[in-house]
Parts: C-alpha cells; sequence; structure tokens
C-alpha cells in the first residue's frame, strides 16, 4: 500500500511543476506584451535599450545590476538628451533666422 502512495505523490509533483512553469510563461508573455508599452510611453526608453541595459549591467554587477539596469538606463539616456539639448536649440534657432526655403520658380 505504501508504494501506491509514493506513486501518487510522483504524478502529483510533475502537475504542480508544469502548472508553475505554465503561469511564468503566461506572465512573461503579458509582461513583455504590456511591458514595452509601458516602458516607452512612462518611462520614454525603448525596449532594446532595457534589453541591452539589463544584460550589460548584469554582466558586469551581477544580480544587482540586472535589478537596477532600467533606471541607470533612463538616467543615462535623459544625461545625453540634456547634454545635446543646446545644440538642438541652436540648430532649431539658426534655421528659424533663415526663414522658409525658397520656392525653386
Amino acid at each position: 500500500m505504501e508504494s501506491r502512495d509514493a506513486k501518487r505523490v510522483e504524478l502529483v509533483l510533475p502537475i504542480r511543476t508544469v502548472l508553475i512553469v505554465v503561469a511564468a510563461i503566461g506572465l512573461m508573455a503579458a509582461f513583455t506584451a504590456i511591458g514595452a508599452t509601458f516602458l516607452i510611453i512612462f518611462v520614454g526608453i525603448f525596449l532594446a535599450l532595457v534589453f541591452v541595459a539589463v544584460t550589460l549591467f548584469g554582466a558586469l554587477l551581477g544580480v544587482l545590476g540586472a535589478l537596477t539596469a532600467v533606471p541607470l538606463a533612463a538616467t543615462i539616456q535623459i544625461f545625453i538628451q540634456e547634454l545635446t539639448k543646446a545644440r538642438r536649440e541652436q540648430v532649431d534657432a539658426a534655421r528659424a533666422a533663415l526663414g522658409p526655403p525658397a520656392s525653386a520658380a
């Protein structure tokens, strides 16, 4: 009778494992579908940059780097945008001073 109980336990454990794996895959699919929109709209960084940042910071700093990759990538992106902001303003002012392009008649 003990062998029958042991077989039952062996059958229940793989079913739980399969359910956990299926749930994890479903969550990953949902986060992938929603995550790109969330990152672009609310955080302002693209999904490709997130993958590169997580891979790079994870390789350099391990788990701590992977956890802090998205905030660090967003900070670096904002820093670069602020560095180039003055140059973009100068180019826009120069274009405005030239006026509209003359039409070729």
